[in-house]
């Protein structure tokens, strides 16, 4: 898994969800994931279509230019996103998920393999991962118990509130993970398009983690500690809304 070079380098995702948040953050190596996201249509084509092909209009009305592969993107039907709104699959990957967008979720951001929100009123950001790598672990190499696997294999992360539940009528994990004070935060887990994420030493993150025969869907919050009561509701409601299509 490739690493990010610093905690200071940005990505579009969270500065589109933590607009009122401009502190250092962290994102994938080399480049932000707006400036990967083009790129990674054509990389990640195994994943999703990449739309080449087409011939141009032959109306003489203004011209319209043929599909390619840095057009590929645009061409994936999407859903507004607002409150109410039922979104289906992940941005670029076709998989077998919807759910309905809760009120207090904006800003969405749809990074290929992600689907990402703001909640309004807080800090507070929260998104949905198709996840490729977990601790440079594949997800189809990793143990049942997430939780004890980042105990033992990350000493920098504090994993606490651990616990079981249901999403969607499948079994999920559930825990609290935040970056131990004076660490050196790295990569915790890629997306399966490529993006990797890492843990902001100020805002703790809950992770809900789903194992489904698609691969392994990850949801988690991330939010100042004054926040935490405030997006319990619209997390619950939000992971009630999952269905596995």
């Amino acid at each position: 898994m490739s690493q990010t070079d610093t905690v200071t380098e940005l990505t579009k995702l969270h500065d589109r969800l933590n607009r009122g948040d401009r502190g250092p953050r962290r994102g994938r190596s080399g480049a932000g994931i707006a400036a990967a996201s083009l790129a990674a249509a054509v990389a990640a084509a195994v994943w999703f279509g990449s739309g080449q092909g087409g011939t141009p209009p032959v109306d003489p009305a203004p011209p319209v230019a043929s599909p390619s592969p840095s057009s590929a993107e645009p061409e994936v039907s999407e859903a507004p996103q607002t409150p109410g709104e039922t979104v289906r699959g992940f941005e670029g990957i076709t998989f077998p998920m919807r759910f309905v967008v809760p009120k207090g979720f904006s800003d969405p951001s749809t990074e290929n393999g992600t689907r990402g929100y703001s909640i309004k009123g807080t800090t507070a950001a929260a998104a949905a991962f198709l996840i490729g790598t977990f601790t440079d672990v594949p997800t189809s190499d990793l143990p049942a118990d997430l939780a004890a696997h980042i105990r033992q294999t990350r000493d920098e992360l504090t994993v606490s509130n651990v616990a079981t539940s249901e999403v969607g009528g499948r079994p999920a994990q559930t825990f609290t993970l935040t970056q131990k004070p004076g660490t050196a935060a790295s990569d915790l887990f890629c997306v399966r398009a490529g993006a990797c994420y890492k843990l902001l030493e100020d805002k703790p993150m809950d992770v809900t983690a789903v194992r489904t025969g698609q691969g392994l869907v990850v949801f988690w919050v991330e939010y100042a500690p004054k926040d935490r009561a405030r997006i319990q509701g619209p997390m619950q409601t939000w992971l009630g809304s999952v269905r596995w299509e």
